[in-house]
């Protein structure tokens, strides 16, 4: 095989692997971008510009149902929820962090998908974002 023959072989070896790093490369960019847009973890710390604000809390804490056998057992506390907010200020998932009793966590989570945010804003646009809401029962 003549050198000239071999130079271009090595040449054609060279681009294919120059052209499949930069497949590799665009993949990596590309599914890093989609990343953006995944569900982020509950306990995952994400920096947003601007972060979710509740519309109507106040609204719907008032629909709140303290159930009458708790109150008389004088059971109180808080229901701390971490609620997962998506990109039109909806909530989507929620998990309960800390809870006195059962029946005030169920009188809670009833309203939970009635609350509606101001969506967490990052780079100019709307994205999923976790956030911390309490639910205090006192007796009084």
């Amino acid at each position: 095989m003549g050198l000239t023959l071999r130079l271009s072989l090595l040449k054609m070896k060279i681009h294919l692997f120059c052209l499949a790093t930069m497949f590799v490369i665009v993949g990596q960019v590309a599914a890093f971008g989609q990343d953006n847009n995944a569900e982020p973890k509950e306990d995952q710390v994400i920096a947003v510009d601007v972060e979710p604000k509740v519309l109507n809390l106040d609204s719907v804490k008032r629909q709140l149902i303290y159930p009458i056998e708790l109150r008389e057992k004088g059971v109180q506390g808080k229901v701390i929820t971490r609620l997962l907010v998506n990109e039109k200020g909806r909530v989507v998932k929620h998990v309960i962090k800390e809870t006195p009793h059962k029946a005030l966590t169920e009188s809670v989570e009833i309203l939970l998908y009635n609350l509606s945010f101001s969506p967490a804003i990052k780079d100019g646009k709307p994205v999923k974002y976790w956030v911390t809401v309490p639910f205090k029962f006192v007796l009084g």
